[in-house]
């Protein structure tokens, strides 16, 4: 089962271009993002979002964005709240999830935004 996996990772990536599993109905951090259909690259997150406009990228579990592998800024958040209460986006990282060939539950897990007083998203952007 993990070789198929590994297999149709590989082919996914290959023919891998921008889909958006369904808009995100909001902008993040003032710019658009999306999913990439069988994007390979597991940095900075998997999943993580594109950048429509430039070559960003964010990790989705703790909203931290990247040029290249720099971090550069952070979501507020507002946005990572947003983001992770969305039906929409949730279920598409649950869909993308499915994918990964090393095994969901080596991903980390998904963040409660439920109790924001809870919420800890360690950086320095803070």
């Amino acid at each position: 089962m993990y070789i198929l996996k590994l297999i149709l990772w590989q082919l996914l990536s290959f023919f891998s271009e921008p889909l958006f599993f369904g808009p995100i109905p909001f902008k993040l951090s003032k710019r658009n993002w999306y999913f990439k259909k069988g994007d390979s690259d597991i940095n900075p997150s998997f999943p993580h979002l594109h950048c429509k406009n430039s070559k960003l990228k964010m990790n989705i579990y703790n909203g931290i964005i990247y040029d290249g592998k720099t971090a550069v800024s952070m979501l507020s958040d507002k946005d990572f709240i947003n983001l992770w209460s969305s039906n929409k986006f949730l279920q598409n990282v649950k869909e993308i999830r499915k994918l990964y060939p090393y095994g969901i539950e080596k991903l980390p897990p998904i963040p409660d935004v439920s109790d924001v007083d809870k919420l800890c998203r360690n950086s320095h952007f803070e």
